[in-house]
């Protein structure tokens, strides 16, 4: 694979995801990491949110930086929401890595 954490990071993340298999800790442990990435991504994410937002509150009565930060959501969202059924119905990552 060409693109992806440094294998320094892979091993550490790899170590932090086998040490919370027990069932107790696996809900904050989502919790946890979910804000994590979150708030990594947001450096990504707040180049499109801020500007839109700010059109937004500048032009209230237009509507089209609405559906424009929609439809970005909504194309951000269909991958992962893909990716997480085709996990949910048994696809394994290896026939996509082969």
């Amino acid at each position: 694979m060409k693109f992806g954490m440094p294998k320094a990071f892979t091993s550490v993340t790899h170590r932090l995801m086998r040490s919370v298999r027990h069932p107790g800790f696996m809900l904050p442990a989502a919790l946890l990491l979910g804000f994590a990435v979150s708030a990594v991504e947001t450096a990504c994410t707040s180049q499109i949110y801020f500007p839109v937002l700010l059109l937004m509150n500048r032009s209230a009565a237009d509507a089209r930086p609405a559906l424009l930060l929609l439809f970005y959501n909504i194309f951000f969202l269909v991958p992962m929401l893909a990716v997480t059924v085709l996990y949910g119905l048994g696809l394994s990552t290896k026939p996509v890595s082969d």
